[in-house]
């Protein structure tokens, strides 16, 4: 079985994804923080060669931010909308490769794209609507549609290759946001509801850019308040509540279990989960790389303007370093338990570094291991099991 201190692990995690810092005393203040500048609407982006020295990759300027509130129109993948004929698809998308025909719903498989459409039905909506057809069968025209390596884009400035990033600073805050731990995907998923159709727009983000885009109706449950589904859940990061009982997750394997004293964090690959030994109860959820947000979208690496534009001002704010380039964003998530989401800024490089959600302050020392529970001691006696 092997053994590691603490120390090491910290240095190794911090040349990976952690980053470190000095401790350093800290002021608490409510203070309004002001967002720096952006650039153009949707971002620019500029090709620069990656660490390896030869693959390319595409770096993006930060977007404007867009307040608008989303309408129908929003919902267009280069100027196709979801009930669109066969005629206007193919018109914009050229020959399809493939048609498979059904009974009611025809698939078109395109060399950029994938859609399907469907026929009407052999009786009239009022008949539908008397047997229970739901009104989401009733429709015709292009139901779903989903692109990749196109140069389309939606009415907002947003294609394929735009940053993750942009995506929520010119869409808002997603109506729901999925994460694949498989493939290392999230799925910002954006609903509208109008005339008891729910149209969705979806942005799959791998590796901090957008690799596919989907046009879909969803189905819509018939009971009003079982629309839940569409609302952010507060108080949980990646379904972890702190105060309540770790269990391991189904769809994540723990690489790393460290422990000092009553305190243990059991590291994944994606996050980690800080626990009380003796109970097994969550003290402290973070997040250890770009793979995975919070529930708003927001991710290591973004900027302070798009937290605010997400989140709105913070609560508190508390700084540390002696020029003030760490700062700690409190978000209460669940003031009765002492609940908060903390986002860790560098504010010379205006990123995040960190985001934990925690029961109780954080420590002010900007330090990794006591952000995410461990107490500083003059002599490292610490050991993590694998």
């Amino acid at each position: 079985m092997k053994k590691y201190s603490l120390q090491k692990f910290l240095i190794a995690a911090c040349a990976i994804s952690l980053p470190c810092f000095a401790a350093a005393q800290a002021d608490m203040t409510t203070k309004t923080v002001t967002p720096p500048g952006v650039n153009s609407e949707a971002g620019a982006a500029r090709q620069e060669t990656g660490p390896d020295g030869n693959q390319k990759m595409l770096v993006w300027s930060v977007a404007k931010i867009q307040n608008e509130s989303l309408t129908a129109q929003d919902f267009s993948i280069g100027g196709l909308r979801l009930g669109d004929d066969p005629e206007r698809l193919t018109g914009v998308l050229g020959a399809p490769l493939t048609i498979m025909r059904g009974n009611r719903i025809d698939r078109y498989h395109f060399k950029e794209a994938e859609a399907t459409v469907q026929q009407s039905l052999p009786y009239g909506q009022k008949t539908a609507a008397t047997i229970g057809v739901e009104p989401i069968r009733t429709l015709t025209g292009l139901s779903a549609l989903t692109v990749t390596k196109t140069k389309l884009m939606t009415p907002r400035g947003i294609g394929i290759g735009n940053s993750r990033e942009n995506v929520i600073r010119v869409y808002g805050t997603p109506s729901r946001v999925e994460y694949e731990s498989s493939t290392k995907t999230s799925y910002y998923r954006y609903r509208l509801y109008e005339n008891e159709i729910n149209y969705e727009l979806t942005f799959a983000i791998h590796e901090l850019q957008v690799k596919s885009m989907q046009l879909a109706y969803v189905a819509v449950p018939k009971e009003k308040h079982d629309l839940s589904f569409i609302v952010n859940t507060p108080a949980s990061l990646l379904g972890f509540v702190p105060g309540t009982m770790y269990q391991e997750p189904s769809w994540s394997e723990w690489e790393t279990h460290l422990t000092q004293g009553e305190t243990e964090i059991w590291m994944h690959g994606d996050f980690g989960v800080t626990v009380e030994s003796k109970t097994q109860r969550i003290k402290r959820v973070f997040l250890r790389n770009t793979n995975v947000a919070t529930d708003k979208g927001i991710a290591i690496g973004d900027s302070l303007s798009t937290v605010i534009h997400i989140y709105g001002e913070p609560n508190a704010i508390v700084y540390a370093g002696d020029q003030q380039q760490t700062a700690l964003l409190y978000y209460p998530q669940n003031l009765a338990k002492r609940i908060y989401l903390v986002f860790v800024l560098d504010t010379q490089k205006d990123q995040l570094t960190d985001i934990i959600l925690t029961q109780g302050r954080i420590s002010e020392a900007a330090t990794p291991e006591e952000r995410y529970g461990f107490t500083r001691t003059s002599q490292d006696k610490s050991d993590a099991q694998v």
